[in-house]
């Protein structure tokens, strides 16, 4: 459970623009690779939120097409991260 909060103050050191690396982060674990891809599912929903809002600006448009067909891949890809976060945490958990 330590290693959770390793990772935190690593990733929010990170997004400071610090160098920081804990030790207790070493060994590679599939849990917190879980983490990670649940955390980019998180950033991609959002994103897909922003997009459909520029989408819905310009409803009959040809931008407005190929934003709906864009917001239609993540949504595919947001699938298939969580699923793989899911894998790598019963793999982690064997």
């Amino acid at each position: 459970m330590s290693w959770k909060i390793s990772y935190r103050i690593e990733m929010i050191c990170k997004s400071l623009g610090i160098n920081y690396h804990s030790p207790h982060l070493e060994k590679s674990n599939f849990h917190q690779d879980a983490i990670m891809l649940n955390d980019l599912y998180l950033q991609l929903k959002q994103i897909v939120g922003e997009i459909i809002e520029i989408a819905d600006k310009h409803s009959d448009e040809d931008v407005a097409k190929s934003l709906w067909r864009d917001v239609m891949l993540i949504e595919g890809v947001d699938h298939d991260l969580t699923n793989l976060a899911k894998l790598m945490d019963k793999e982690d958990k064997v």
